[in-house]
């Protein structure tokens, strides 16, 4: 457990959502954002459509550059995050090293099974959900880029684990709240 209730701005305190495309990681991380003052809402796939829209024209790989710089700066310039993240690519791997010699890090799991994953994946793109494929995940289809996305979160550090195809986004946030004495 963890105590968020007495923090002060000066704390350095990463809360990293991460699992599968799909899980539900951005509705919750958005609502602990609104829960925690002075905390920022950091998300890679945010900045990546943010940069798409003023760059569209730039190579996808001088895209992915830009998209990095961008981040780790969000990330590096505020002390208080909440850094929604699928969690399996170089990238996380690079901030998460960043991040380790200066925060606390606390890693919330939003575990959802595959097949939920892809039904959802699916609906949102029924919806028009507007995202942007990252460079690495254009040669497989999607269900098996989340097989290989959950695979790879398997053994990863977990502090909560919060299942969202049985809990409501109330109940997790409300998990959390407890686990996290706020």
């Amino acid at each position: 457990m963890i105590d968020l209730k007495n923090i002060e701005k000066t704390d350095k305190i990463c809360l990293i959502v991460f699992g599968n495309i799909a899980s539900g990681k951005s509705s919750f991380a958005k609502e602990l954002v609104k829960l925690l003052p002075g905390f920022v809402y950091a998300c890679i796939d945010q900045v990546r459509i943010d940069v798409y829209l003023e760059n569209h024209l730039l190579r996808s790989i001088e895209r992915e550059v830009k998209v990095e710089k961008i981040f780790k700066k969000l990330i590096l310039d505020n002390n208080l995050i909440v850094y929604e993240t699928v969690a399996v690519s170089q990238l996380f791997k690079n901030v998460i090293l960043d991040l380790k010699k200066n925060y606390q890090l606390i890693y919330i799991h939003i575990d959802c099974p595959v097949t939920v994953c892809l039904r959802r994946f699916h609906q949102r793109n029924r919806d028009g959900y507007f995202s942007i494929t990252p460079p690495f995940s254009d040669k497989m289809s999607i269900e098996d880029f989340l097989y290989k996305v959950a695979k790879e979160l398997r053994g990863m550090k977990e502090d909560i684990v919060l299942k969202s195809d049985k809990l409501s986004q109330n109940e997790m946030i409300e998990s959390f709240t407890h686990f996290a004495h706020i």
